[in-house]
């Protein structure tokens, strides 16, 4: 009785004996999996491919980033490499670009290079073992863009040299080096003519003084502004420099510098002549400072504009309606390509000056009184009348706060005082 008792209990107890014996098994072989060293001895229809998950990626520039993983589990076979990978398209694998650490314990960096500006990658972990390839989390990101250098042209009053300069407009603190190049044909570059500028490298705008007798004053030469970095060479828009620009003088002999625009020749300053082109004296002009003529030039009523005995020099005229249109279409509308970047009030929205053309904000004179609204806005007179009503004329104007140019028939135009800037013919 006894026995066939045992045989009972036995035959109760074995399948719970079987069923803890095969969670002893699999606990055995899932913390096998997992654990941080592996065997080459694993048959390899017992191993798993690895677990691997994918850190943020930092330290990104223009040329280079950083990423990293982690390797989870290791699947029963011993690691052979691990890494990152990375492309342009999503789902990068290891035939893309990669950077492999062999195994290491824990989190692993590796370094994305040779990377483009501005463009996106996708990158992700890696980890292989005799099983095969696995891959983490995909992370995607984009390189900066370059630095942005904007040419000014600014002209210094003795006529000997002639001032280019430039803006970094991003990443200043990455810059190592700028100036200007410039060139008769072609796309002018740093292997050819440059000067360097010796300004602080923490300050947004720089110049270098260029003497006019190192250049041919009978031609028009392309002229960038450059910057050198750790994402490389970076260049400015190309704008157009004729030595002769600094011997353009009024009827009162006054110098004026050219800006070309386009297919279009400005003065590079606001008209300032006390005289009209016969030599006549313009009447009712305002008693202006010095200082005021030599950052804003004159205030002109709107007779003065279309006087047949001509505001302008001779091969100059006052602008129509249609000049200053063909300008601002130019220019996509962006009155901050025309701004200078000072003689403004503050915040002098979108001011580049990109187009050389340093239009400042000079103000007005309404009714006999002197200048007012100085740097909030600038007033620019043009010849044209309106068809439908002949009393009123056409003006342009810039504002300190905004960036659009604005095209206004004024009434009451016998009353107001404006800025006037010549075309040539």
């Amino acid at each position: 009785m006894k026995t066939i008792k045992n045989i009972r209990i036995y035959r109760a107890i074995f399948p719970v004996l079987c069923a803890l014996t095969m969670l002893f098994v699999l606990s055995c072989q899932k913390d096998y999996f997992a654990r941080d060293t592996a065997d080459d001895d694993v048959p390899l229809s017992q191993m798993e491919p690895p677990v691997v998950k994918t850190l943020a990626t930092t330290n990104i520039s223009q040329v280079a980033a950083q990423s990293g993983g982690e390797v989870l589990q290791h699947g029963g076979g011993k690691i052979r490499s691990a890494g990152i990978v990375w492309a342009e398209n999503p789902a990068p694998t290891i035939g893309d670009f990669r950077n492999g650490n062999g195994f290491t314990k824990g989190e692993y960096r590796s370094a994305l290079t040779k990377l483009t500006h501005s463009t996106t990658y996708y990158v992700r972990s890696y980890a292989t073992n005799d099983k095969g390839t696995a891959y983490g989390e995909e992370f995607s990101f984009t390189t900066p863009t370059p630095l942005s250098p904007v040419v000014t042209l600014e002209a210094v009053k003795d006529a000997a040299v002639v001032r280019l300069g430039g803006r970094v407009t991003d990443h200043l603190d990455a810059v190592v080096e700028r100036g200007i190049c410039w060139t008769l044909t072609g796309v002018p570059t740093i292997e050819g003519d440059k000067l360097t500028s010796n300004a602080s490298l923490d300050e947004a705008e720089y110049f270098v003084d260029v003497p006019l007798s190192s250049l041919d004053i009978t031609k028009t030469y392309r002229i960038r502004a450059y910057t050198i970095s750790n994402g490389g060479i970076s260049y400015g828009e190309t704008v157009f420099f004729n030595g002769t620009r600094q011997l353009v003088t009024d009827n009162d002999g006054n110098a004026y510098t050219e800006v070309r625009i386009g297919d279009q020749i400005w003065m590079g300053e606001n008209f300032q002549s006390r005289k009209y082109r016969n030599g006549d004296l313009i009447a009712g002009l305002l008693d202006l400072t010095p200082e005021y003529l030599d950052a804003y030039g004159r205030l002109y009523s709107a007779n003065a504009a279309i006087d047949a005995r001509n505001l302008a020099p001779e091969g100059w005229r006052v602008p129509t309606l249609e000049d200053w249109q063909k300008l601002a279409a130019f220019v996509g509308q962006d009155g901050g390509q025309l701004k200078s970047t000072s003689l403004w009030n503050a915040p002098n929205t979108g001011a580049t000056n990109s187009k050389g053309f340093t239009a400042v904000g000079g103000g007005f004179s309404a009714y006999g009184s002197g200048p007012i609204e100085i740097g909030a806005v600038g007033f620019w007179w043009t010849k044209t009348l309106s068809a439908n009503d002949p009393s009123l004329q056409f003006r342009f104007a810039l504002i300190n706060n905004g960036t659009n140019i604005i095209e206004v028939p004024q009434g009451d135009r016998n009353f107001f005082q404006m800025s006037v800037r010549l075309i040539k013919e």
